[in-house]
């Protein structure tokens, strides 16, 4: 909307969220050596994805979880992911770091996940 313009649109009401933080889901796949019979892991390539990334809000958490954690994300993705990952990595911003599931929703339109940052499950 330009002020000052007779043509401008109101969109009284509406929210438009940005998408523009990039997100990296990592599959970890299991390959078995038979020569030393153990399983070893390796990174597959990570899918990058572009997101909505908010923290979760006190009361939210508190109602949904029990408590409160301040490295609690939201991740909303425009488009539904369901490739298996293990964990997912937030190259650069405010919110930089490696984060692992922490529960799953997804509703109608969109595919929202909660993360918190590895290691801090407990408090840390």
């Amino acid at each position: 909307m330009v002020r000052g313009s007779d043509t401008a649109v109101k969109r009284a009401g509406a929210v438009h969220m940005r998408y523009d933080t990039p997100v990296l889901f990592h599959a970890v796949t299991g390959v078995y050596d038979p020569q030393n019979g153990t399983w070893s892991d390796v990174d597959a390539e990570p899918a990058r994805r572009w997101a909505n990334v908010t923290p979760m809000s006190r009361e939210v958490q508190r109602a949904t979880f029990g408590d409160w954690l301040n490295t609690r994300l939201v991740i909303r993705l425009r488009q539904i992911y369901t490739d298996d990952f293990q964990h997912v990595t937030i190259p650069r911003g405010k919110y930089a770091g490696r984060y692992v599931l922490d529960l799953e929703r997804t509703p109608q339109d969109r595919h929202s996940i909660v993360v918190i940052r590895e290691g801090s499950q407990n408090g840390g």
